[in-house]
């Protein structure tokens, strides 16, 4: 399992006008490396950054990837901290190579 930051969107909604306001929080996501399907770069998170709208903490040269991933019959998708490259190299699984036990 790898550790990633998820950006998730808990809307707020204002009753008396009718209108949801996004509110964006920082979460960990573990992932199983093998259920993932697609990483691919996510510019327009890069644009509500640059507005001031994601939550405090990110730096101005942040990426970030969208993570899809397989849950059975399912798919869902994450959008992470980092850029696609660096995500997919955090992903990578590199199989090992066999050794001897005893002799």
């Amino acid at each position: 399992m790898i550790k990633l930051i998820n950006i998730a969107n808990d809307a707020v909604f204002d009753q008396m006008e009718r209108r949801s306001y996004p509110k964006w929080e920082l979460r960990e996501v573990w992932v199983n490396p093998s259920s993932v399907i697609k990483v691919e770069t996510n510019p327009d998170f890069k644009k509500l950054l640059l507005a001031g709208l994601l939550p405090e903490g990110l730096d101005r040269t942040h990426e970030f990837a969208r993570v899809t991933i397989q849950e059975g019959s399912a798919t869902s998708c994450y959008v992470v901290v980092g850029s696609a490259g660096h995500v997919a190299s955090k992903l990578a699984w590199e199989p090992k190579t066999p050794s001897l036990l005893k002799g």
